[in-house]
């Protein structure tokens, strides 16, 4: 339930029911020409019999004066925790503590950053001319060490400089050349973010909720289509979970290329904005975010579970919405996220993920746990999965839930125990691996009759899964509960089998082949010993281009050779991205069949590029060794380099790319011939 506040005498706001613990009344004036903020704080605190009242607050708070019911009183300040002397409180009167304080914010922003597998690059607080952005744990206001808290936040700034932040806006006003923008905060947060620039305001009404654009004026012809696209995944969630829970959703441009959810909104970069996929993936995964994670929210004592059920619910169910194939590729492309990034020196449990922080915790954080949730949805069935959801967002809205508490939550609704399956997915790391071994064909009166095991190393998986028997009379699939390092099983066919495949709809999460993971940008990125061969002919200037297309990939051990100082036989056991064209004629014997150069001109896949703006970017494996990825970055002019480099972290997923002008006008992945878990007879 919402935390519902009553307007009291004189304007202050009091709990109307004993779970409201504090309420801050905050008045903020930002300074983005000296990077400060100027507060006056009054927050009055219900709490039974505590003499010392605790605050965090950043350590750089400047001029702090602190009183208590109107009284200078005692504090101490240490780090950032500020601890006030309140004196014994006197039966269920609030104590009103009036904090005043300056401080300055100026973490350096990363304009054109390179790497983005972390979103918040460093940056918790910087207020400056192009925008303000303070996040919940900068510090930037007395966060009161209480159960509940709500605020009624007003912050004043240079006029045309709109304000925005999590609850229910009541106004931005105008007046004497300042801005004004006053938010009220009822449900209960976990702590305040707060962006600022010149924005322009649009909204739309769906049902009872505002749905809002806080653009720049250089951006305010998205405002439309993005409004169009909440409306639309506001009605899907509603449905799907129920009611929304807060008074708005707006999406919010900051001055630096972020995606982060907020309660009732998202703070989107500039030129994420403007990507056109973003309104059909990015934007619909941050607004059901407002059901899980900033509605219901996570008990991060056993991990945070939001990051893969808001994946499943939105990334996912989109592709499932499209077409069974859509969907099957989504799954088949998290076990290859999985496998090419995350090895048993990195691994960890799900219920140690907290955040992303990297390409590793999100393939665990997001892959990982919408896969857990989709085969829980395979063992107890679409109507338990979807009343669950439900179930769990009505009961437990605005209050904290662990991954246990989802395993009683559906075992209560299927009626299943799912302890075992819990321990193994969520407080267990790694996935299986299994292999058939001792396949049998064997003739019977009714057809035949087809045997063997499916095997697997330790730790050992216990999990159901399908097989699929091909033959030319059509297809058998069985179920079989693999357990233990053996497994056997047998199948009855009318025809003589013609092939056996295992998990044909990749339902299960286990660790790939490396036959089953074609090279792809991931692979290279997940590597750990790159050596980076620089063409001859290249300047200085485009060698250094070399080293920002390793960061912008996340490399972190990576060695920098010139293509005639190359001992291919010394470089067997690297990866290798080789960075322009070379000139030696071995450097180029890895290139596959798919793939064919001469002078400026490329072919792949049958298809040619040659103009002079192209840039190409491909993964295969290494002419010595399947074991080893070979990339290749090549310019037709190096003019257009650094933009592409920058671009192809994010197509982790594929095998080759081709830009243009900065555009990326193609993207494949090299196709999968082979596999240890498909039998041809």
């Amino acid at each position: 339930m919402a935390v519902m506040v009553a307007l009291a005498a004189g304007g202050s706001r009091v709990p109307a029911n004993a779970a409201s613990r504090a309420h801050s009344d905050m008045k903020v004036r930002l300074d983005p020409g000296t990077s400060r903020i100027m507060a006056s704080v009054q927050t009055r605190i219900w709490s039974a019999d505590a003499r010392r009242q605790s605050f965090q607050l950043s350590a750089n708070a400047k001029d702090l004066s602190v009183s208590v019911d109107g009284r200078n009183t005692g504090f101490t300040f240490s780090g950032t925790t500020l601890q006030v002397d309140i004196g014994q409180q006197r039966g269920n009167r609030p104590v009103t503590i009036q904090l005043a304080y300056t401080c300055s914010f100026k973490d350096p922003v990363p304009h054109m950053p390179i790497n983005t597998d972390n979103p918040g690059y460093g940056v918790t607080a910087t207020i400056g001319p192009k925008g303000t952005l303070l996040l919940a744990g900068s510090g930037w206001y007395p966060a009161p060490a209480v159960d509940r808290a709500a605020y009624r936040l007003q912050v004043e700034a240079p006029a045309g400089i709109l304000a925005v932040t999590a609850g229910r806006l009541e106004a931005h006003t105008t007046k004497d050349g300042r801005t004004l923008s006053t938010w009220i905060i009822e449900n209960p947060v976990r702590g305040l973010a707060l962006s600022a620039a010149r924005y322009q305001l649009r909204t739309r009404q769906v049902g009872k909720v505002t749905a809002a654009t806080y653009f720049t004026e250089d951006s305010s012809h998205l405002s439309d289509s993005y409004l169009e696209a909440v409306a639309h995944y506001l009605t899907l969630y509603q449905d799907l979970f129920g009611p929304y829970p807060f008074d708005k959703f707006a999406v919010v441009e900051n001055f630096f290329p972020t995606g982060y959810d907020f309660p009732s909104y998202t703070l989107l970069g500039g030129r994420v904005l403007r990507r056109p996929f973003i309104k059909y993936t990015s934007l619909g995964h941050e607004i059901a975010h407002c059901w899980w994670g900033n509605g219901v929210t996570v008990d991060y004592s056993q991990g945070n579970w939001s990051e893969g059920l808001t994946t499943y619910v939105a990334d996912y169910l989109y592709k499932e919405r499209q077409s069974a194939e859509a969907a099957l590729d989504y799954r088949r492309q998290m076990l290859r996220n999985y496998a090419s990034l995350v090895s048993a020196a990195n691994e960890f449990s799900l219920s140690r993920f907290v955040s992303r922080t990297g390409p590793v915790s999100k393939t665990i954080g997001y892959d990982k746990a919408a896969m857990v949730f989709h085969m829980v949805r395979r063992q107890i069935g679409d109507p338990a999965f979807w009343a669950t959801l439900q179930g769990v967002y009505k009961q437990h809205l605005f209050k904290a839930i662990s991954w246990d508490d989802w395993r009683r939550a559906f075992e209560a609704q299927a009626g299943v125990a799912l302890k075992a399956f819990f321990d193994q997915w969520v407080n267990g790391a790694g996935a299986p691996k299994p292999a058939f071994k001792g396949l049998k064909v064997v003739q019977a009166d009714s057809g035949y009759l087809i045997s063997g095991r499916i095997l697997q190393p330790s730790p050992f998986f216990t999990f159901p899964v399908d097989i699929v028997l091909e033959t030319r009379q059509g297809s058998v699939t069985q179920t079989i509960q693999v357990s233990g390092k053996s497994t056997a099983f047998q199948i009855q066919a009318p025809a003589m089998p013609d092939r056996l495949i295992f998990d044909p709809d990749v339902n299960l999460w286990r660790r790939l082949y490396e036959t089953e993971i074609p090279p792809t940008v991931n692979s290279i990125k997940g590597s750990d010993n790159v050596t980076v061969i620089v063409a001859g002919g290249l300047n200085r200037s485009d060698a250094d281009m070399a080293s920002m297309l390793s960061a912008a990939l996340g490399l972190q051990q990576v060695t920098l050779v010139h293509e005639d100082a190359v001992d291919l036989d010394a470089l067997a056991n690297k990866d290798l991205i080789l960075f322009g064209r070379p000139k030696r004629s071995d450097l180029l014997a890895v290139l596959p069949v798919q793939l064919k150069h001469n002078g400026r001109q490329m072919i792949i896949n049958n298809t040619q590029y040659s103009d002079s703006a192209d840039v190409y970017f491909c993964v295969v494996s290494g002419a010595r060794s399947d074991q080893q990825v070979v990339a290749l970055f090549w310019p037709n002019d190096m003019r257009h380099a650094e933009a592409v480099a920058r671009k192809i972290t994010h197509y982790g997923r594929y095998s080759y790319l081709v830009f243009r002008n900065g555009r990326n006008i193609a993207k494949g992945t090299w196709p999968v011939t082979e596999s240890p878990l498909i039998h041809n007879w």
